[in-house]
Order: structure tokens, then sequence, then C-alpha cells
């Protein structure tokens, strides 16, 4: 399982959105959260997001966007 927290060391608000996705036949579960997980982050704040479990090889795509 990994816990996803993003950090946000900027000055203005963000929005931010994250995917994981498997190579090999690797399996993941979102655990009935939103896919991908998406959430907002305060300037200069954290916030956690979600856990996603995996199985295998990974990769994340994440992207953020400013308010």
């Amino acid at each position: 399982m990994i816990e996803f927290e993003v950090l946000n060391s900027l000055e203005k608000d963000i929005s931010v959105s994250i995917d994981v996705e498997t190579e090999n036949g690797g399996t993941v579960s979102f655990r009935n959260q939103a896919r991908p997980l998406v959430g907002d982050v305060l300037a200069k704040q954290s916030a956690f997001l979600g856990v996603v479990e995996i199985k295998g090889e990974a990769y994340v795509n994440w992207k953020f966007r400013e308010h």
C-alpha cells in the first residue's frame, strides 16, 4: 500500500490529481476511492489524498494546477 500526502510549498493553493498504473500484469486498487485521487492543497500546507494498493511494478502519473 502507498499513502499519498501532498506538500504544497508554493504561495498559492493547488489542485492535485494522482493516478497509478501497473505494468507486466500488476494490479492497482484505489480501495473505493475516486480514480484518480484528487484534492486541493492550501498554500504552504500538506493534505492526505488517499491510499492505493499496488501489486507488481507501477508508475505514478500526477499533475497540479494553481488556483
